[in-house]
């Protein structure tokens, strides 16, 4: 397990340089300069624009820049937005909102799929199991931001059970909607995934061999069909992690959550490319972690993993 662990930790680093800098090149590859419109109804004079390009080490050439940046980002010194505030002032008011919509939207995630998707694979085919994947299919083919508004404004608006937008102290309750929006499409790819490996364990020789071993027909199912059925589950969480970072974009700014999400939405309506690749970075080592995590318990659940 050490050596599974180790070989995943050496491959971290590859991706983490390579998708930094993609991410970098692309925010950088804006056309403009992020000073010439920060003066308001006045234009800024060419010796403010000098100024700032220095503050910043925009004089410099891209690979200088995005080395000074790693550098910077490992050692902890985040640096200033362009107006002036530290950086890591502003990720940590809006990380705490974040992680527990993130947090909520994953237990929704994983009880609802878990509920749905394994009833359906026990019962195969069954009324159940027919409507559970209509319903996914329904819900994989709406997009998210159909989802937020029609939720805001049916339960929001008209009934009033909840309140249409997220208050600044962003309270757990407020958070649930948003997240429960948030959850739907990894909601129906996990019961999915769920659904058809039950029912493909169901038959499975193991199976077999430990109802004729005289096994209770819970442990048969609560242990050697589970046991096999959520690495695959583990992966398709992991991988969806992505998506969940990417919707809250879209959640964020249509609940008003200040979180990472409408952080980064502000920061590039803004050009704050340092604020943007900063974020972004620490979002890819964050993903990078959690899968990290995921192949780590993939590899306790089925051995058979270590070796890929």
């Amino acid at each position: 397990m050490l050596k599974f662990t180790g070989r995943r930790l050496v491959q971290f680093i590859p991706v983490l340089i390579g998708a930094t800098i993609i991410c970098w090149g692309l925010v950088w590859a804006l056309p403009g300069d992020p000073f010439k419109g920060r003066c308001g109804q006045v234009a800024c004079s060419a010796q403010y624009i000098q100024t700032m390009t220095q503050k910043y080490g925009l004089d410099k050439p891209l690979p200088e820049q995005y080395l000074v940046f790693l550098k910077n980002v490992f050692t902890g010194n985040l640096g200033q937005t362009f107006s002036g505030l530290e950086i890591s002032d502003v990720i940590g008011r809006a990380l705490p909102v974040t992680a527990r919509l993130a947090l909520i939207s994953i237990v929704i995630q994983i009880v609802l799929s878990a509920a749905i998707g394994i009833w359906s694979g026990l019962r195969a085919n069954g009324p159940f199991d027919v409507t559970a994947l209509f319903g996914s299919l329904i819900l994989f083919s709406l997009p998210i931001f159909v989802v937020a508004f029609v939720a805001q404004y049916v339960l929001g608006v008209q009934l009033d059970w909840v309140k249409p937008t997220v208050s600044t102290a962003a309270p757990t309750r407020e958070l649930i909607l948003p997240a429960a929006v948030l959850a739907i499409g990894t909601l129906a790819t996990l019961m999915r995934i769920l659904r058809a490996s039950v029912a493909e364990g169901m038959h499975a020789d193991y199976l077999r061999t430990a109802r004729a071993k005289g096994f209770r027909e819970s442990r048969v199912i609560g242990v050697h069909l589970m046991r096999n059925v959520m690495a695959p589950a583990l992966n398709v969480l992991g991988l969806e992690f992505a998506a969940l970072l990417g919707g809250t974009v879209i959640v964020e700014g249509i609940f008003n959550i200040k979180g990472i999400g409408g952080l980064i939405y502000r920061a590039i309506q803004d050009r704050e490319q340092l604020t943007v690749s900063t974020v972004v970075t620490l979002v890819i080592v964050f993903y990078l972690v959690i899968n990290l995590i995921v192949d780590i318990a993939c590899a306790q659940l089925d051995p058979r993993s270590r070796n890929d």
